[in-house]
C-alpha cells in the first residue's frame, strides 16, 4: 500500500473512531446495525463515489482485525486517541 493510501485510510478510520466516540460506544459494541448507521452517516456527507468507497473500505479493513485488536480499543477512545480534535469537526477523508 502506498504512503498516500495509508494516510488516506488512516484519516477515514480516525473519522470512524470519532463517530464511535461521539456516540459513547466502544468498538466492541458496534454491530451490523451500528455499521449500517455509519454507512447512512457517510451518505449524508455528499462525498464522491470514490471517497465513499474509501470510507467503507477503511472500516471493513479495521473490522477484519477487530478480534485481534488490543483490549484498550474496547473502551471508548480517550482524549489521546482523538488528540488535537478539540471542538473541531472530525477529520475528512480525501475526496
Amino acid at each position: 500500500m502506498a504512503i498516500d493510501s495509508i494516510r488516506t485510510y488512516y484519516t477515514c478510520v480516525r473519522r470512524f473512531l470519532w463517530w464511535v466516540h461521539t456516540r459513547d460506544r466502544t468498538l466492541r459494541e458496534i454491530d451490523g446495525e451500528g455499521l449500517d448507521d455509519y454507512h447512512r452517516e457517510i451518505m449524508t456527507w455528499r462525498l464522491s463515489g470514490g471517497a465513499t468507497r474509501r470510507h467503507r473500505r477503511a472500516v471493513r479493513m479495521l473490522w477484519a482485525y477487530r478480534n485481534v485488536l488490543p483490549d484498550h480499543l474496547e473502551r471508548p477512545p480517550t482524549a489521546a486517541l482523538v488528540a488535537g480534535m478539540g471542538t473541531r469537526s472530525p477529520p475528512t477523508c480525501r475526496r
